[in-house]
């Protein structure tokens, strides 16, 4: 690194670019041409250089000297200016050049009279403005040694960066006293004042180490094993406490009751046991707010603890207990100086560290002991061998500089940045702390801003942006996030940032209570602000407030992210847009509709160089933005309407990004040849006009990254794909080749694709919708070295795989679609005699649909060494068996495969196994193959066929619809604790040999009809916990001798057995405590009572009229009597000794008119009475203890209406019943009204369902309800004395009512909601802010407001809307945790999800017009919660 480069003004480089663009031809030219003064141009040439030479001296001198701070505050002001006026001299050249152009104006005579040309008057003007600048910059130098001291007021201050317990730090030094220390106070037991929670407080300055600290200390070996839970969070300046409270039931995996505050749910999670509780970050706190938080932790085992990272001693003192706080120092020089050279020296040569030690050490002095600073130094002089920059900046001045929340240190870590890295890092101030921004993007902003200064044109400026990323990173100014293509700042370096950018970078947004707009100063904005962020107006629809904020500066360069969402902000910005004619960066995102009032406005926008457009609702472009001659980027991505391009398209000569993915474009638009610049086109879509040829795309030399190519059909001539030249774009890594349509000319098809040859550098490939008979040689190429996914799909015409096995690298392969492959054999494997293993790489493997495919060679050396899932679905006439030796594979997926045999392969790693047909499984193992299941497996004809599987690997089998399989043999698997057989129709018989059944706990054996009988001698399985047979239609008698031989029996049950009369000789083992009998209608019930554990007892389907006294042994707990069709009466004696029943439920039995009136014991806690048309009752009076009672179709049965007791006392339904908490009534036409005092106070939990005449409902005195279901009640049109207790609301089906009263719910934290409300009538408001999880149907849009105030909603499921298209995720609340996305037929897209942060689950399921997912998801979200949305192709973007 060239000393020059070390050090410097941010001002320097942009002075030199004006310096030049002043004697430029363009400039020159102008004014020669307008006849202006270019003397003065020479004049700003010089005053210029002067400054330039003046610049680094008052950069460092700013630091001590505020005045000459403002000094370069205004020649900035006046540099920026003349930048401005330059960049429009220079338009008006590209404009003249332009021949489709529109004229300023038409009129010849003003053409005739210079003075009345516009363009003119606007020349003149400018000259004039560069005149006032000239003067400006004078005397700016006349007064450089006399500067006036002028106080500014602060800016906002946003949170801090969130923190997490992940370990960033490589090495830690300097700090083991003190994790000892801190891991001393953990690990002992302290006396306390009663409290079982001590709180070990870590106070320190910023960039000291606390976090580093309490990572070390969260993720020791000694801390998992002392304490059962741990839980790690993010305290912030905002000490919000519901939050943290929300945060630790998350971080411990605590659900949340909803008829609880989540401080009840903490307590009842965290309640006797050993809690680690780290608040990191912590900024203030108030005693107040921290006995909130105590408060649901006081019931914690005694010795758990609470570490507190703090910057402030106060708040330590208002977080202590016995503890004091423990004071981080600083770590020593020479633990500072392994830091230091840990990066200082990572890329010098041995023989320069002793060289630069001394100036190192020096260095390190001066950090005074300070880890981030001596870390950022160390980055800032990695790999500078020179000892003069080593000597510069330890003998430099800004060591006794001092700002109040920066080191010195930090700061002369940004001052001895080259000039072109202070610009990019100074710009980052428009961030808030926290955010995390893609390498990519912030690369883009700043070649938008002309911050990448190209040295003689030689480099692209993509390349140049990265070196400058880079080595930011290097320099520890930006570091990685946990997500590997995301970046942040940590807080102090956003302190820096902000602190360096002065007034001309500015956050503005909503502050959380809404009270106020962020960033505002006393003084209103700063008028020489020309970056604008704007950071959460989005999420509270605010966008009117902040546009209003801004009116009238008209020196932005940039204003982002702007998410309209309402008409008022649209009309607003319209207002706005006109003025502010310097911007170079605008991105307006999702809203609904967009003017064309707004998109002529932007045309207008002369110096723009990067405008987003994505997911709007555009239709066409204005042509006036064919006249941005700067523009360089135009992101247009999912704008689904936009059906084509403007035709003058090719003017916009500097354009290097067009972004049209998920667009409906037919095609490009003409001469696409002439953006020569072109980096990033990630679509290009072929058209039959000649202007948006193949030879078009092949002159665009210098597309990288990711290219996907579009009907490749409508290529007429093979030689235009070769013009195509993909083989000499050698920068693109991702490309996708579709053929849109089918074809006849297959071999036409193979000419185009062979002559599409990439570049062999290439690392994801797919072909989709290829019409030809056989690939090219270059498919399958081992030259393709790089290649590590390929997806294959559609090619319905291909009769022969190409050789993949050849390529090296290859990890992920996806063949779908190949209709005509009969065969895969040894030409897939390939033949490359380099090759020993073929897909030695590769980790995936999938086919799919391939309808005629038969066979597979598999018995080849070597093959797949590596891979590690495997799935085939969809091939119907696949028979043979799969790869013998898979050592790696961990998973196995074969669905709708039904002649294939799968035998299971070696693979000692195999964990989880899934065979199905349709939604059935027939083969599915997890979890270490515990459990194996077969299904529909026609090869399967007994347990022999198992024996050669390691015994110890799998402890359950489950076997299904197995026609083949006839014999059981159990005693060849002794290690199976549970056993399966479900509908395998020839089993004959289960054999035991001579030997018992040691495992078998549970035994199942269902719908197997050919079953007669058990061995002679009956079962001998010890340890039998559960016995159940169902449907096997002949079985004549129950195994024998069970009494003695299943003494551990504790679950029987027997369903449809009609030929079973009796139970076996010597009754049914002594330990049954439940007990089925259903449908067995031979069976006669008798000899409970010698069961003396008995306790479950369900009775169905027999020919019983009444029980007797001795029916029902008295032990039962719970009673279940279904389906007696004679059943007439249950009398007092029949139940009445049953005092220890608390569950009883009685269904399906038409013909029971009477239960005697006191039959029912007292003791009942749960009554279910279903399907009784024939039952007139009463007796409800007397179930004091009842706490659930549910009532479905018993037209007869009174319990709302006044009833008369025996002692003649009136009472209303059903008040007495003070111990009800569970109230469901289902299917009662004759029902009109619950009046407020029908129901008991007690009532929790209350559903009404099919209530065809009910108008009203009093539940307003029921303080105790939480939870109300509503559905089918079509007469009930208001809601509106609810009780303000309520936490869940289910309404189903209730014909689109307002019920505008919800509101006023501020309980309410659940709700679901199905054809209910009109939500096209939602406005802001209408759903209580309280909500945290809401599941709603048939939901047409997520433009209407009911969603935007939800700030504390946590889970969303969005289910069967039909009209529903797009799920913008802005219209989302951030605070959201799940979003699920279901059976939403027509859903196209999902977007706009970056702004959920706390987004931790996402399912997407049943979407089948889903075409993609923004491949970023990938890495944070799970694939298996993406199911059945057969369009969507997730694994590559460009599909």
């Amino acid at each position: 690194m060239a000393l020059e480069l070390i050090g410097g003004s941010i001002l320097s480089t942009l002075v030199e670019v004006l310096v030049d663009r002043l004697a430029s031809r363009e400039v020159l030219g102008c004014f020669k041409s307008h006849e202006l003064d270019d003397g003065l141009l020479e004049k700003l040439n010089e005053t210029l250089n002067t400054v330039n030479g003046l610049l680094d001296d008052a950069e460092e001198k700013q630091i001590t000297k505020r005045a000459v701070k403002n000094w370069l505050n205004d020649v900035k002001h006046a540099v920026y200016e003349a930048e401005d006026i330059l960049d429009e001299i220079n338009y008006e050249y590209l404009r003249s050049k332009d021949i489709d152009a529109p004229r300023p104006d038409s009129n010849w005579v003003r053409n005739l009279v210079p003075f009345l040309n516009p363009a003119n008057r606007r020349m003149k003007e400018m000259e004039a403005e560069l005149q006032k600048i000239l003067e400006k910059l004078e005397r700016l130098l006349e007064h450089k040694g006399d500067l006036r001291h002028i106080e500014c007021t602060g800016g906002w201050r946003p949170l801090s960066e969130k923190t997490t317990p992940l370990v960033n730090e490589p090495d830690v030094y300097g700090r083991d006293s003190d994790k000892e220390a801190i891991m001393e106070s953990l690990l002992t037991q302290h006396k306390t004042d009663g409290s079982n929670l001590v709180v070990v407080p870590i106070v320190g300055m910023g960039g000291i180490g606390k976090t580093t600290l309490a990572q070390l200390i969260y993720n020791d070996e000694r801390v998992k094993q002392c304490f059962e839970l741990k839980a790690w969070i993010w305290a912030s300046q905002q000490f919000d406490v519901t939050r943290i409270i929300k945060d630790i039931l998350d971080k411990i995996n605590a659900s949340t009751c909803r008829t609880k505050e989540p401080d009840e749910s903490l307590m009842e999670a965290v309640k006797g046991k050993k809690l680690l509780l780290v608040l990191d970050d912590a900024w203030n706190i108030e005693y107040n707010e921290w006995d909130k938080l105590l408060l649901p932790l006081r019931y914690v085992e005694l010795g758990s603890k609470v570490v507190v990272t703090t910057r402030d001693e106060d708040v330590a003192k208002v977080t202590q207990t016995v503890i004091p706080s423990h004071r981080l120092n600083v770590i020593s020089d020479e633990d500072c100086w392994k830091l230091f050279a840990r990066d200082a020296f990572s890329g010098v040569n041995s023989g320069a560290v002793s060289h630069l030690e001394a100036f190192g050490r020096e260095i390190v002095r001066k950090c005074k002991g300070l880890p981030l600073a001596a870390k950022t130094l160390g980055g800032l002089l990695h790999s500078v061998g020179d000892f003069k920059q080593w000597e510069k900046i330890s003998n430099s001045r800004m060591w006794g500089s001092s700002n109040e929340n920066i080191p010195p240190a930090l700061t002369l870590s940004y001052y001895y940045l080259p000039s072109h890295l202070k610009r990019c890092f100074a710009y980052c101030a428009i961030f808030p702390k926290g955010y995390l921004f893609v390498k990519d993007g912030l690369i883009t902003s700043w070649m938008a801003h002309g911050f990448l200064v190209q040295p003689r044109g030689v480099e692209e400026m993509e390349d140049i942006g990265e070196k400058y990323f880079d080595d930011l990173v290097s320099r520890s100014l930006f570091q990685q996030s946990r997500a590997s293509s995301h970046f942040s700042m940590h807080d102090i370096i956003s302190d820096l940032a902000e602190y360096v950018s002065g007034e001309f970078c500015f956050k503005l947004g909503i502050n959380e209570s809404r009270s106020r707009l962020e960033g505002e100063h006393s003084c209103s904005l700063p008028e020489r602000a020309r970056y604008l962020s704007i950071t959460s107006a989005a999420a509270y629809g605010e966008g009117l407030r902040i546009f209003r904020s801004i009116h009238g500066f008209q020196h932005w360069r940039t204003l982002f992210p702007l998410y309209i969402s309402r008409e008022v902000d649209i009309e607003t910005l319209n207002e706005i847009l006109p003025n502010l004619k310097r911007l170079r960066m605008l991105s307006i995102c999702h809203p609904k509709d967009t003017s064309s009032q707004l998109l002529n406005s932007i045309g207008n926008l002369k110096h723009l160089r990067h405008l987003d457009l994505s997911c709007t609702a555009i239709e066409r472009l204005p042509k006036s933005v064919c006249t941005l001659y700067y523009l360089q980027s135009l992101l247009l991505k999912e704008c689904r309407h936009l059906m084509e391009l403007p035709s003058n398209l090719s003017n916009l000569v500097d354009l290097q990004h067009l972004d049209i993915e998920g667009t409906n474009l037919k095609e490009m638009p003409p001469k696409m040849g002439k953006l020569t610049k072109l980096r990033i086109l990630e679509s290009y879509i072929v058209g039959k006009d000649s202007g948006s040829s193949m030879k078009e795309l092949g002159k665009l030399s210098h597309i990288r990254k990711k290219l996907s190519i579009r009907n490749l059909r409508d290529v007429a001539n093979a030689q235009d794909a070769l013009d195509a030249n993909l083989k000499g774009k050698k920068k693109i890594e991702e490309l996708g080749l579709r053929w849109d349509g089918s074809t006849d000319d297959t071999p036409h098809e193979r000419d185009v694709l062979e002559k599409l040859e990439p570049y062999e550098d290439v690392k994801e490939l797919a072909i989709i919708g290829y019409g030809g008979t056989t690939f090219p040689g270059w498919v399958g190429n081992s030259s393709f070295s790089n290649m590590v996914a390929l997806l294959l799909y559609g090619c319905k015409n291909c009769i022969l795989l190409p050789p993949l096995g050849q390529l090296p690298s290859l990890e992920e392969l996806h063949i779908e679609g190949f209709d005509d492959v009969v065969a895969v054999s040894s030409e897939f494997y390939g033949s490359d005699p380099l090759i020993v293993k073929p897909f030695k790489s590769l980790k995936i493997l999938e086919f799919a649909g391939m309808k005629k495919w038969q066979e597979w060679k598999t018995d080849v050396d070597g093959a797949f060494p590596h891979l590690e899932k495997l799935l085939i679905a969809g091939c119907p006439e696949l028979a043979n068996a799969l790869p013998t030796h898979l050592p790696c594979l961990w998973s196995l997926y074969i669905q709708e495969c039904p002649q294939l045999v799968v035998s299971i392969p070696e693979a000692p790693m195999l964990d989880v196994i899934n065979v199905s047909e349709g939604d059935e499984s027939r083969i599915s193992g997890a979890s270490d193959l515990s459990c194996l299941h077969f299904r529909r497996d026609p090869q399967l004809k007994g347990m022999e066929q198992m024996s050669h599987l390691d015994p110890s690997s799998f402890t359950e089998i489950k076997i299904e619809e197995c026609s083949s399989f006839k014999c059981c043999r159990l005693d060849l698997l002794p290690q199976v604790s549970t056993l399966t057989i479900e509908r395998c129709p020839n089993l004959e018989s289960l054999c035991i040999g001579e030997r018992s059944l040691p495992a078998l706990s549970r035994l199942t054996i269902s719908h197997c009809p050919s079953l007669v009988s058990f061995p002679k001698g009956g079962l001998a399985a010890q340890d039998l916990t559960s016995l159940v047979l169902e449907g096997c239609l002949y079985l004549k008698s129950l195994p024998e001798n069970m009494r003695s031989l299943l003494p551990s029996l504790q679950n029987l049950q027997l369903i449809s057995l009609p030929q079973v009369d009796s139970f076996p000789e010597g009754g049914l083992p002594s330990k049954l405590n439940t007990f089925w009998i259903v449908d067995c209608i031979k069976l006669k019930v008798c000899g409970l009572q010698a069961l003396p554990s008995l306790s479950y007892f369900m009775f169905s389907g027999n020919d019983v009229e009444s029980f007797d006294e001795e029916t029902f042994p008295s032990t039962l707990t719970t009673l279940k009597i279904y389906c007696l069709e004679n059943l007439k009466s249950i009398d007092y004696k029949e139940l009445h000794h049953l005092t220890t029943l608390q569950g009883l439920c009685i269904a399906g039995c038409p013909k029971l008119e009477s239960i005697s009136e006191l039959a029912l014991p007292s003791s009942l806690k749960y009554l279910y009475l279903r399907n009784l048309e024939s039952l007139n009752y009463k007796g409800l009076h007397h179930l004091t203890s009842l706490d659930t009672l549910k009532i479905k179709s018993c037209l007869k049965v009174e319990f709302i209406s006044e009833q008369v007791l025996p002692s003649c006392l009136e009472y209303h339904g059903l008040h007495h019943l003070t111990s009800l908490t569970n109230l469901s009534i289902k299917s009662y036409p004759k029902l009109e009204s619950i009046s407020e005092r029908a129901l008991p106070s007690s009532l929790e939990y209350l559903h009404l369902c099919k209530l065809e005449s009910l108008d009203y409902i009093g539940l307003q005195h029921l303080t105790s309800l939480h939870t109300l279901k509503i559905g089918n009640c079509p007469k009930l049109e208001s809601l509106q004395r609810l009780p303000s207790s309520l936490e869940f609301l289910q309404l189903w089906d209730q014909q689109d009512r307002d019920y505008k009263e919800l509101r006023h719910l501020t309980s309410l934290r659940k709700m679901k909601i199905r054809r209910s409300l009109k939500l096209e009538s939602f406005q802001e408001g209408t759903l209580p802010s309280s909500l945290e999880d809401l599941e709603i149907w048939d939901l047409e849009d997520l433009e209407y407001k009911g969603f935007r105030h939800l700030t504390s909603l946590r889970k969303l499921h969005i289910c069967s809307s039909p009209k529903l298209e797009s799920v913008p995720g802005e219209k989302l609340p951030s605070s959201l945790v799940s979003l699920q996305i279901s059976a939403l037929i027509n859903l196209k897209s999902v977007m706009g999800l970056q702004h959920l942060t706390s987004l931790r689950k996402l399912i997407i399921s049943d979407c089948p017009q889903l075409e993609s997912v923004p491949r970023e998801w990938l890495t944070v979200f799970r694939y298996g919660d993406i199911r059945r949305c057969p369009l969507l192709r997730m694994w590559l973007p460009f599909t």
